[in-house]
Formats: structure tokens, C-alpha cells, sequence
């Protein structure tokens, strides 16, 4: 641009939900020998991701790798929200659909695509990311931020895991973006809880969880 069956029956041993699981552990672990073996990856404070309950990863976006970078954190099922154009080429949406994304539209207020996020966190083994930023944000300069992390933590009940993805160039002086040229750290926050408070808004929620994730930054 996270394993689990939303029925209440677990999968028989050869069914296809089985075997879509096996399938999706199997990527899983291909992504994060390739990124460890590209970035030099390494992650600080992985025991911070909620064990008993579904959470929202919410990071800094700077870059297409980042959704896979999340992605390989853990063997749970995880889902992204991901802008309505990445699905027009067909062969491409059906494979960011298997590995849990579903669209948006990042231009108007979709109901759609928040009901079924409501609906994933209500089972306690899913993670869902996203980004405050909406988009990629290149320049690491201060954008626009939105609060559907925020929104979604409040109804869903559910906390924000604040979570920064630091990169730095091995070669400085290169312009390259190429993966090779960075080594990535994953600092993994707290969670936050800030849902418990009636109080709050959403925008003032959303706020505090860019703040966490420019401290994790540093």
C-alpha cells in the first residue's frame, strides 16, 4: 500500500478458510524475511499490541512499504483501510483484498467502509490499520490529519496503538527511495485508552495519537 474466521465455527481441516489461513501466515512470514533482509527491520516494543482484544495500528505513512511493514508485526489477521483507487486494476485488488485490505473514499464520509471496520474489531483477534494521515506523506512535514482512527476507537471501543516507522538512509547522500538504501525501526507505543473518556473528541483524540507517534519518532 492480520489469523481469524468471523463465524463462531473454527474452520474444518481441509476446508478453503483453512487453507486461505495457512496461505496468509505463509506471506506473512515471506514479508518479513524480505523486509528484515532489505531494511535491517527492527522492533521495539511488539509486547505493546494488545494480546486479548482487537486494537487499531495507527503510524506515520511515508511510504508504499508501510502497510506491509505493519502487516508482518504479527500472525494475526490485520486489516487496512485503503484508498478506493488502489482498486481498479483487478488482479492487484484481489491480492491486497486477501492480505485484509478493503477501500475507502478518502473524499467523502464513507459509511461503508466504516461499518465494516466497526464490524472487524468486534472480534477480539482482529488489528486494523490506519493511517491519520489518509496518504503518504513524503516531505515528513506536518499534514492534514484525519480522525477515523479516532472515530472508529470510540464506537468500536477498542485502543489505538500509536506506532512510528522510522527510516534511515544507510547512504545519506543518496536520493534512491530503493528499500536497500534504508534501515527501518518500528517503535510500537502504548495503547490508548482515550476512548473511556466521554469527554473527548474525536479530532482531540486523533490529535493526541500524532503526538504519541511524533514522541515514538524520537
Amino acid at each position: 500500500m492480520r489469523c481469524l474466521t468471523l463465524t463462531a465455527s473454527p474452520p474444518l481441516a481441509g476446508s478453503p478458510q483453512k487453507e486461505k489461513i495457512v496461505i496468509y501466515k505463509l506471506v506473512v512470514f515471506l514479508t518479513r524475511t524480505l523486509v528484515t533482509f532489505f531494511f535491517g527491520y527492527k522492533i521495539i516494543g511488539l509486547e505493546n499490541i494488545p494480546k486479548d482484544t482487537s486494537a487499531i495500528l495507527s503510524s506515520n505513512h511515508s511510504s508504499f512499504w508501510d502497510p506491509p511493514l505493519l502487516g508482518s508485526l504479527t500472525y494475526r489477521r490485520t486489516y487496512y483501510m485503503a484508498k478506493a483507487e488502489l482498486f481498479k486494476n483487478k488482479i492487484f485488488a484481489a491480492m491486497i483484498s486477501f492480505m485484509g485490505a478493503f477501500p475507502i473514499e478518502r473524499k467523502s464520509a464513507d459509511k461503508g467502509a466504516m461499518t465494516r471496520a466497526l464490524k472487524l474489531l468486534e472480534n477480539k483477534d482482529s488489528l486494523l490499520c490506519v493511517f491519520p494521515e489518509g496518504t503518504r506523506n513524503k516531505t515528513g512535514k506536518k499534514a492534514v490529519i484525519f480522525p477515523g482512527a479516532a472515530f472508529l476507537s470510540i464506537r468500536g471501543r477498542a485502543p489505538i496503538v500509536p506506532i512510528a516507522i522510522i527510516e534511515e538512509k544507510k547512504n545519506k547522500k543518496s536520493k534512491s527511495r530503493l528499500p536497500f538504501n534504508s534501515k527501518v525501526t518500528i517503535n510500537i507505543g502504548k495503547p490508548m485508552y482515550d476512548y473511556e473518556n466521554e469527554n473527548i473528541t474525536a479530532k482531540e483524540y486523533v490529535n493526541k495519537v500524532m503526538e504519541a507517534i511524533e514522541k515514538l519518532k524520537q
